[in-house]
Formats: C-alpha cells, structure tokens, sequence
C-alpha cells in the first residue's frame, strides 16, 4: 500500500465517522462497511426542488432552487421526461423525510411535504444513518395535465434521466417504498438506448412488491447515463410513489489518487483544507521515516 493510500486510510476514515453534517455532506453515510469501498451519495445534502427548468419546468420556489450540476459534480444533467403511467413530467426534490415543507404559494400547484412515519419492525430508518445522521432522497411529485399537483405532490410517480461525466464505474440505487411490480427501475438497458449501464447486483425492473417503507437495492457500473422510472399512477387516481438514492462507489485499490476527489462535493474551500491537512501528515509521516 503506497504512503499516500496509508494516510488517506489512518485519516479520512475517523473524519468520515465523526457524523459532521454542518459542512454540507453527511459524512456519516460515505464510507461503507469495507475499508476499500467508499461511498458518496450522489445527492445534494440539503432539501429543496431539483431544477429542471431544460425540461420545461421551473422551481416553485426560486430560493429553494438546486442545481444539482453545479452541487454533486459527477452529474452533469438532469432531465424530467413524459412518464409512461401519468403522461406529464414530474418534479424532482430533494427531501429529508423527517421535516416538513412547503414549495409554493399557489394552492393549484404548491407542493407540501410533512413528515413520514419511521418503518417498524427493525427496517432501516429511511430518515437517519446509523450515526443518526439525516439521509437525503430523491422525491418524485407527479404533475396534472392541467399543471396540478397529485395528492399535494406527494405521489412520488415520474422519470428520469440522469447524465454523468466522467463515466462511473459503480453505483449503487436505492428505491424506497416499492409497492408495485414492474413499474420501477432503469428503462432502455437492452438496447442501451435510455440507460447505458450495466446491472450487477438486483433486478431491474423490480418485479415484486418489496414492502411498505422497504428500502431496496441495485448496483450498476460502467454508468454513462441512466433514465429511472419510478412508481406508478393508475386511471382511479391512486398510484404507487418510490423515492431513490444514487450513491457512487468508489474501489480505493484501484486509484488511490480519487479519494478526495468525492470532497469536492462539499464545497472547494472544504477539500482545499482536507488537502492542507493530508499534506502535513504526509510530510511528517516522511519526516519520522526519514529519521529512522
């Protein structure tokens, strides 16, 4: 292991769990389980509607506006498209779960959101890590014909194209709340033509009801873009609404170098200090070596 990787390792990972969130990533959610995979959410940490105004739509709220670009720099555009069951595009949020908010003045469109009710049974929590750090999702709206909103926009039924730069060699996705089958998952795989990934781990789509606040799993690489389907709506005007995390993951044998690299989503301030501080341990580690 080079010295850079053996600093990195001593260093980032106590950092990683210290749970800090006021810096604008949760960093109880970045590293997983094993040392040599590190996980970063490709999910702004903050609440507030997606912009998608190339798709024809505009914020409810300008200051609760994200560019998501210009916030988790591996995405490089988001695209709301007609989805199949609702014939509308949707809006896209991001949102905690655990508060409630309100996007918009105008009662035919506004958008409210309140608090969802933590999962029983020993569920994971979709609303805090492990750390009791809050976990930010993706949160479809479906959109009327007419404009409206579904359900005070909480039917969580739409599609999606993300766009990535550079191509990413593993992500993971997180469905939250499937209770439909064949209604959620990544269109276009076969012939490459909405998503140009390939599916390692999961099914897609999910064939099965997975459960009422049941979180469940896919792992994607090679992911260059990618179109998710989320949900359904049916003729009654009821439907099935899935929430979703995209997390990037990232093999630390294989690049070393690309461990900070996922700091940038915190802001360059931030990195540039996390960079000051691996260079002092770097360089007294080189000085006590040099000693012996």
């Amino acid at each position: 292991m080079s010295q850079h990787r053996k600093a990195l390792s001593k260093y980032l990972l106590p950092i990683a769990f210290t749970g800090v969130t006021t810096i604008g990533v949760n960093l109880g959610t970045v590293l997983s389980a094993s040392a040599q995979i590190i996980e970063v959410p490709l999910v702004p940490q903050q609440e507030g509607e997606v912009n998608l105004s190339g798709s024809g739509i505009t914020c409810l709220d300008s200051n609760q506006c994200l560019n998501v670009p210009s916030l988790v720099g591996p995405i490089t555009n988001i695209e709301s498209l007609v989805d199949s069951t609702t014939g509308t595009k949707s809006r896209l949020f991001v949102d905690n779960f655990g508060t409630e908010n309100t996007y918009g003045s105008d009662k035919k469109t506004q958008v409210i959101f309140g608090i969802i009710d933590l999962p029983g049974g020993g569920t994971t929590s979709p609303v805090v890590d492990a750390m009791g750090n809050p976990i930010y999702w993706y949160r479809p709206s479906e959109r009327k014909l007419n404009g409206g909103t579904e359900e005070k926009g909480n039917l969580e039924v739409g599609t999606f194209k993300f766009s990535f730069s550079p191509t990413i060699p593993e992500i993971k996705i997180q469905y939250f709340d499937v209770e439909s089958a064949n209604t959620t998952g990544l269109l276009g795989v076969i012939d490459q033509s909405q998503t140009n990934a390939t599916l390692v781990s999961g099914e897609n789509p999910i064939s099965f009801k997975v459960g009422d606040k049941t979180i469940y799993e896919q792992i994607w690489q090679d992911v260059n873009f990618m179109t998710i389907k989320l949900g359904n709506d049916t003729m009654l005007g009821t439907g099935d609404g899935v929430n979703f995390i995209i997390t990037n993951r990232i093999d630390n044998n294989i690049d070393p170098t690309a461990v900070p690299e996922p700091l940038t989503i915190l802001g360059a301030g931030t990195a540039m200090g996390f960079g000051g501080f691996f260079k002092k341990k770097l360089a007294k580690s080189s000085k006590k070596k040099d000693q012996a």
